[in-house]
């Protein structure tokens, strides 16, 4: 009698149970991504190009998950896209996305203002007006042919 008990307890909790989702990139681009690949894609899907400078685009602004922003940066290692930072308009608004990536990728939150995804490959960082997302892969050692 307890095995059935504890099948229906075991299928109950797995159907309630809330699963991350993968974080994929920025704006549909997978972090790794090319310098060109980033800046044709970026531009195709309509942002504005305000500098780029060699380690880095900067984007004018438009909207972040339904929020107004200033502008964003995209930053390069080895012409490997590693790391973004959003700059909104608003100061609530980067808590309020903030906090539902928090939820959606169930980011570990003992490092606080750091996160990090389950698997540690991302990390998100809570700025007073910012958010950072970074690539914890070193792509100093990657060879820019091989990319």
């Amino acid at each position: 009698m307890k095995k059935p008990f504890i099948i229906i307890i075991l299928l109950f909790s797995i159907s309630f149970s809330n699963f991350a989702e993968e974080f994929k990139g920025f704006l549909g681009i997978p972090f790794g991504t090319q310098k060109i690949d980033v800046y044709k894609t970026l531009t195709n899907k309509g942002w504005k190009l305000q500098d780029d400078i060699d380690i880095c685009l900067f984007f004018a602004g438009k909207q972040y998950a339904g929020k107004d922003i200033k502008w964003f940066d995209v930053f390069f290692e080895n012409n490997c896209f590693s790391t973004v930072t959003i700059y909104f308009e608003n100061p609530e608004d980067e808590k309020e996305v903030m906090a539902a990536m928090i939820k959606k990728y169930e980011l570990d939150t003992i490092c606080a203002p750091m996160y990090f995804t389950p698997d540690d490959r991302y990390c998100f960082f809570d700025g007073d007006d910012f958010l950072t997302i970074s690539d914890t892969v070193d792509y100093s050692s990657t060879i820019e042919s091989d990319i």
